[in-house]
């Protein structure tokens, strides 16, 4: 666009004019905008709904596993004597454990001969066997204990070697066999090592309710099944077994927590003012997920076939709330008939618990590309792609129209140049032949 200097004959602010005249026509692209921002938070409220009942379906996850209900706590009156741990398979209940020794492992070592540094000064060979392995040993004088240390275990017989306040020290690997060592040398590196015997290996002795058991380690899970026990040190300790109640009670208050953030979203953006006020999309998720939490489970034994049976209900507001009470008193009394509750399947409980049956549904929302969700926000995402067009169309429109305006605007500008300076010329004409009329008077 060429330049020009405004209102220069007419004396017009035309710049002001173009502006006024293209704000009028700029309206139907205000009204675009607008109805772009209202689409964004649209697909934006969507998404934080996605984001949420993923949430939801990973809350329900928990309630599926049987890990999550029948899961076991064991302690110990002592843990410095016996810690214990428990798997699902453990039996509830106490038991008294006596520690009467430890089992430990066969442990060699030399006497205190040589510096860090120093070397042994001998030459030889000597076998190293342990529990059906074994392996030669061959020693050069230039050896410290440090590169003898090195050799054996790199021969890797079940057998430990380190350097403790100058000795070499070997311990076997396991406690229930003894180190056999052979100078192959005619005992020259033996002998000069000077290697005893420091601790013998003995098995593990303890009592379980009256039981004497021997073992060979002293971490045991084959004696109280599901439990695993550590001796540490002799003592006697009383091992209680329970139901992990404390963990579905976390679980089950994490799926009411974002059960309530997912229908309380839902509610402020459908409500009065609300940029999904009216969504009847929406409106049905919100019924459906009410509908599934609270239908009786058809199949399932009573009393526990209701969520509202363990201290879950949901008031008319749509507020789920948690009796914790009434949910440890059912755990206490039928864990099993709990976990079905949640996680009955159809193949092997002729029916579905309640977070299966909502799993499932979650899952057909929550499908990517092609689910519930996923469609919905594309249909915000091509609308909102539809109006960029259609802005760009009117965009290009009005800077056409721009420039034919300032065209116009020049051309008046023109025109009434034209005519300014045409006055001026008559003007200077009337001025000259007045005075030519005084001149002829005169003479």
């Amino acid at each position: 666009m060429s330049m020009y200097i405004s209102g220069i004959a007419s004396g017009l602010d035309t710049d002001k004019w173009i502006e006024a005249v293209m704000a009028l026509e700029r309206r139907p692209i205000t009204q675009l905008q607008q109805r772009k921002t209202t689409l964004q938070q649209q697909r934006d409220a969507w998404r934080d709904i996605n984001t949420r009942l993923n949430n939801l379906s990973s809350r329900l996850s928990d309630l599926r596993l049987s890990t999550t209900f029948l899961n076991r706590t064991a302690t110990s009156s002592d843990a410095n004597v016996v810690s214990v741990s428990a798997g699902t398979a453990a039996t509830p209940g106490r038991y008294q454990v006596q520690v009467v020794r430890l089992a430990q492992a066969h442990r060699l070592a030399s006497e205190r001969r040589f510096a860090q540094d120093e070397t042994i000064g001998v030459s030889g060979k000597f076998e190293i066997a342990f529990d059906g392995k074994n392996a030669v040993i061959a020693v050069d004088s230039g050896d410290t204990l440090a590169t003898l240390v090195q050799k054996i275990n790199d021969a890797d017989v079940g057998v430990t070697a380190k350097v403790i306040d100058g000795r070499l020290v070997l311990e076997a690997n396991a406690m229930n066999k003894e180190i056999q060592l052979t100078d192959l040398s005619r005992g020259t590196v033996l002998l000069n090592l000077d290697i005893r015997q420091v601790q013998a290996y003995q098995d593990a002795e303890f009592i379980v309710d009256g039981i004497t058991i021997n073992r060979d380690i002293n971490t045991i899970s084959d004696v109280i099944a599901g439990v695993t026990l550590t001796l540490k040190a002799t003592g006697t300790v009383s091992i209680e077994v329970q139901h992990d109640v404390n963990l579905v009670i976390e679980r089950v208050k994490a799926f009411v927590d974002q059960y309530n953030s997912v229908q309380n979203f839902i509610k402020e953006k459908t409500g009065d003012g609300g940029v999904l006020q009216g969504d009847v999309l929406l409106g049905r998720i919100q019924f459906q997920l009410r509908q599934l939490a609270t239908a009786r489970v058809d199949g399932a034994p009573e009393p526990y076939n209701q969520l509202a049976m363990i201290g879950i209900s949901v008031d008319r507001y749509g507020t789920m709330t948690l009796d914790e009470g009434k949910l440890r008193a059912a755990l206490e009394a039928d864990p099993d008939a709990v976990y079905r509750l949640f996680a009955g399947k159809l193949e092997e409980d002729n029916f579905e618990g309640v977070a299966v049956r909502m799993g499932k549904e979650l899952e057909q929302w929550l499908r990517s590309n092609e689910g519930l969700l996923a469609s919905r926000q594309q249909m915000f995402e091509n609308r909102m792609k539809d109006i960029d067009r259609s802005i760009e169309r009117l965009e290009a429109r009005l800077e056409l129209r721009e420039q034919a305006l300032r065209r116009q605007f020049v051309r008046l500008e023109e025109v009434l140049a034209a005519l300014q300076t045409q006055s001026a010329w008559l003007s200077a004409q009337l001025v000259q032949l007045s005075a030519f009329g005084s001149y002829q008077a005169r003479r």
